[in-house]
C-alpha cells in the first residue's frame, strides 16, 4: 500500500482535472456547501493532497482544518499547496486515521474523501469508529465516494480508475452505501450525486452517541 501511495501521489490531483471539472457537479464544491460559515473544527482523515481541505480553507476563512494522512509523499504535495496559497487555517499531520490521539467529541466535521473503498473491511470500520469518537454530539461526517454513473460514456471514462483501485474497491463500489453506513452507526441525512461520485452527509445514530 505504501508503494501504491508513493506512485499515486505524483498524479493524484489529476482526478480533479479529469473527473471533477468546474463545469460539472463537482464533489469538492458539494462538500464545501456542507461547511457552515463561522468557527468550525474540521478533521480531514486520510486527507491525501488536501483537495477537500484547501477548497474549504479558501472559502471558509474562520474554519480550522487539520489533515491527517500516513503517506509522507501525499503530505509533501499538500504542504506545497498550503504554502503556495498561504492558508493559515490549515494544518497537516502524518499519522494513523484509526488512532488520531485527538480528544473525543472535539470536532464539528470529519471528512473522508475517497478513502473507504481502498480499505479492507476491518480497517474501514476502525476509521469510521474513530471518526465517530472525534465528532461532537451533533457533528457531521462527510464521505465522498465513487458512484456508478448511468451514462455509458462516463462508465467508460471511469474504467482507468476502476482498474487501478486496490482489491477492496471491487466489493465496496457496488454496496448500498446507506445500509453500509447504518451498520457502522451512521444515518444518512443527505446523498448528493456528483460527477462520478457522491457525497454522503452522515450523523451518528442513537447507538453511536
Amino acid at each position: 500500500m505504501k508503494v501504491t501511495y508513493k506512485l499515486l501521489s505524483k498524479w493524484y490531483d489529476l482526478i480533479d482535472v479529469i473527473y471533477f471539472t468546474k463545469k460539472g457537479n463537482n464533489p469538492r464544491k458539494a462538500i464545501l456547501g456542507q461547511i457552515p460559515k463561522g468557527k468550525v473544527q474540521i478533521v480531514d482523515l486520510c486527507c491525501g493532497t488536501m483537495a477537500n481541505s484547501i477548497e474549504i480553507a479558501k472559502n471558509r476563512k474562520e474554519a480550522k482544518v487539520l489533515g491527517i494522512d500516513r503517506s509522507s509523499q501525499m503530505l509533501q504535495i499538500a504542504r506545497t499547496k498550503i504554502q503556495r496559497g498561504e492558508y493559515n487555517n490549515v494544518k497537516i499531520r502524518q499519522g494513523n486515521a484509526t488512532k488520531t490521539g485527538l480528544p473525543a467529541h472535539s470536532v464539528d466535521i470529519v471528512i473522508l474523501g475517497l478513502v473507504l473503498h481502498e480499505m479492507e473491511t476491518e480497517l474501514a470500520a476502525k476509521i469510521l469508529k474513530e471518526a465517530g469518537r472525534l465528532l461532537k454530539e451533533d457533528g457531521t461526517l462527510l464521505v465522498l465516494e465513487w458512484e456508478r454513473s448511468n451514462s455509458l460514456w462516463k462508465r467508460l471514462k471511469f474504467l482507468p480508475i476502476a482498474m487501478i483501485e486496490p482489491k477492496p474497491f471491487r466489493t465496496f463500489f457496488p454496496r448500498k452505501k446507506e445500509e453500509y453506513f447504518r451498520k457502522h452507526g451512521y444515518e444518512t441525512k443527505r446523498h448528493i450525486t456528483c460527477d462520478y461520485s457522491a457525497v454522503y452527509v452522515l450523523q451518528r445514530d442513537g447507538e453511536g452517541k
